[in-house]
């Protein structure tokens, strides 16, 4: 699975995906094909290792891989049977939070027929909408 090792805090306040910062990848920098995020969505690291996992299943079709999102907050979740208020639970799973328009992972195919059919998979795996991005 995919999340941080040293954390400073591990219960933080969850914001919501309308604000859009310049700080996010919107452009390549890395390869000629990429996929981009049409909607804002919440992604938790265990779909982070699955995505990762069928793309390196692939074989030599897809040369290189890289992931530009990373799951770097902590959500929590109170047991069951359990009263409303005294704090906010027990840590549950981590996830990160993906714009529209961020870049989800760009990687280098070795034909443009590997490119789509890395696109397919993705847009089988992933809950929001997604786009290919060619340079």
């Amino acid at each position: 699975m995919v999340f941080p090792k040293n954390i400073i805090y591990k219960k933080i306040h969850k914001k919501k995906l309308t604000s859009l910062k310049k700080s996010y990848s919107y452009f390549l920098s890395f390869s000629y094909f990429a996929i981009k995020s049409l909607e804002p969505v919440r992604i938790c690291s265990k779909l982070l290792s699955v995505v990762l996992f069928k793309i390196r299943n692939l074989g030599k079709k897809v040369k290189k891989v890289w992931l530009l999102i990373f799951s770097s907050k902590s959500s929590t979740k109170k047991k069951e049977k359990t009263r409303m208020g005294k704090g906010s639970g027990i840590f549950y799973k981590w996830f990160c939070n993906i714009h529209a328009g961020q870049l989800i992972l760009e990687f280098e195919p070795t034909t443009d027929k590997v490119s789509y059919l890395v696109y397919k998979k993705m847009q089988s795996l992933l809950p929001n909408k997604i786009y290919l991005i060619k340079k």
